[in-house]
């Protein structure tokens, strides 16, 4: 990944990083890193490590944010930030360099719902489709969305703002999977369904 977004040739690294993909998943954001890390630490990897690490803090410093808008009470937004920064299920995301899509795309999401929070819907709905830009499991971030909408405001829930939230999740999810996935992706990730399975269940 690090040699085929920076090849010394700008505008070969860039075109990578936003053309179909050959090597990789669609992921224009976090091919993007790749580009930008080789650039500032060539083949020094604990670089990236740290890149991501500060991407990492800077995602719980946004948890802190919204917790506390949310909950109003600093102790308890302390201790969910805490409880996200150190949970053992960010290890892939954190300590394989690869595998830190996850990071960059939850940090636009986050900041994403923090706006919104602050009834900023323009620019969360911005930083909501640049999530996706970096990790398509960030289409998850619609129903958090959906679910403060139904289950928190309820009585005010903004129908427009979530018709765009689910219009702009679809419409990614088709373009995505039916327009910019390589088959290379599907050839790893075979989908089958096997009578035989149906057979043996029943």
């Amino acid at each position: 990944l690090i040699n085929y977004f920076s090849q010394n040739n700008l505008w070969l690294d860039i075109k990578n990083v936003f053309i179909y993909p050959s090597v990789s998943h669609w992921r224009p954001l976090h091919n993007l890193y790749f580009l930008i890390s080789e650039n500032l630490f060539g083949r020094f990897y604990p670089g990236y490590h740290f890149f991501t690490l500060i991407i990492h803090i800077t995602s719980a410093f946004m948890i802190f944010k919204v917790l506390r808008l949310l909950t109003k009470n600093v102790n308890a937004s302390l201790l969910g930030t805490i409880v996200y920064a150190l949970h053992p299920s960010h290890f892939v995301s954190i300590f394989w360099i690869s595998g830190s899509a996850t990071t960059i795309g939850f940090l636009f999401l986050i900041s994403s719902f923090y706006l919104y929070l602050k009834d900023k819907k323009s620019w969360a709905l911005v930083l909501f489709v640049l999530s996706f830009l970096a990790s398509e499991a960030m289409v998850s971030g619609a129903g958090i969305l959906i679910s403060y909408e139904i289950l928190i405001k309820r009585k005010k829930m903004e129908r427009l703002l979530l018709l765009k939230v689910i219009a702009i999740s679809l419409g990614f999810l088709f373009l995505r999977f039916l327009f910019l996935t390589s088959d290379t992706t599907f050839i790893t990730y075979p989908f089958e369904i096997s009578t035989q399975t149906v057979a043996a269940i029943r």
